[in-house]
């Protein structure tokens, strides 16, 4: 089985909090990183979807660094980093990847993990908040999927691929997402999953699956007034795990400190429970 620990919009700052004081982002990242090594639960790579940093800041991205790089070695886990449109090219690359002389190239590229297939796609536009595809991605990705993969593909980019529900879809949302289902129709493509809306949801695009992560920073509330957005201190990330050509996606909620849990037992313990109530009956 190959296991990704699927983060994004994690909105990291240079220091102190989120929106005027009210959001912990980096807090929220080390408790989720956290969360992963005590679980115990093989990772083979943290894939980190973009939305990074608030503002694109060199400094938000080395505090970010110096918590997903440790966790990633206590892991033995590959990282995977995304464009998202909060993001800045420049600093990006050269705080994250080492590499200052990418400027503000379009960072696309491959991983190879474990015989899955990541292929990432910077869907950002400098100085614009919505996503989209040029025609030389297009081609570079056609090219990446001409040859199947051993354990298929898993396409991870910013904004998801789907049409624009409302006004504020269209303003920030992805333009011409038809294309690329049609490149990855026919294609080992598994799922893409992706971030952007703060909300955890699945859809199916052409015949691809989608899994949008639920935002480590903040989460939107679905539940609000039409016309209105509301954040909630809602934070959440992904585990996909891919086994026999099966792809699983599970959203997990990141607790409250504070939360107690409504019980905790072994799945031995929960085994033998299930037997003696299906006994009884």
């Amino acid at each position: 089985m190959t296991s990704l620990l699927h983060l994004t919009d994690t909105h990291i700052v240079p220091e102190d909090r989120l929106l005027h004081g009210s959001v912990d982002s980096y807090d929220n990242l080390r408790r989720a990183l956290d969360a992963a090594i005590v679980s115990g639960v093989p990772t083979d790579a943290i894939v980190l979807s973009g939305d990074l940093a608030d503002a694109g800041e060199p400094a938000a991205y080395r505090r970010l660094r110096s918590l997903v790089e440790p966790a990633a070695q206590m892991l033995g886990a590959e990282i995977v980093y995304v464009m998202g449109n909060h993001d800045e090219r420049s600093a990006f690359h050269a705080e994250l990847l080492d590499d200052p002389g990418a400027g503000r190239r379009s960072h696309d590229t491959v991983h190879d993990i474990r015989g899955l297939r990541l292929v990432v796609l910077d869907t950002t536009v400098p100085g614009h908040h919505h996503g989209e595809i040029d025609e030389a991605q297009y081609a570079w990705l056609r090219a990446q999927l001409a040859t199947p993969a051993p354990e298929g593909t898993v396409v991870v980019l910013h904004h998801p691929p789907v049409p624009a529900r409302d006004e504020l879809h269209a303003v920030v949302g992805f333009r011409s997402p038809e294309v690329l289902h049609e490149v990855l129709e026919g294609t080992d493509v598994r799922a893409v999953l992706a971030g952007h809306t703060h909300v955890p949801a699945a859809s199916v695009i052409g015949s691809t699956f989608l899994w949008v992560g639920g935002a480590l920073a903040y989460g939107f509330d679905p539940t609000a007034a039409a016309g209105t957005l509301r954040g909630r201190p809602a934070s959440a990330f992904s585990r996909v795990e891919v086994q026999d050509g099966n792809l699983t996606v599970t959203s997990v909620q990141l607790p409250d400190e504070d939360e107690q849990p409504v019980y905790e037992m072994t799945a031995a313990e929960m085994a033998a429970a299930v037997r003696a109530l299906s006994d009884a009956r």
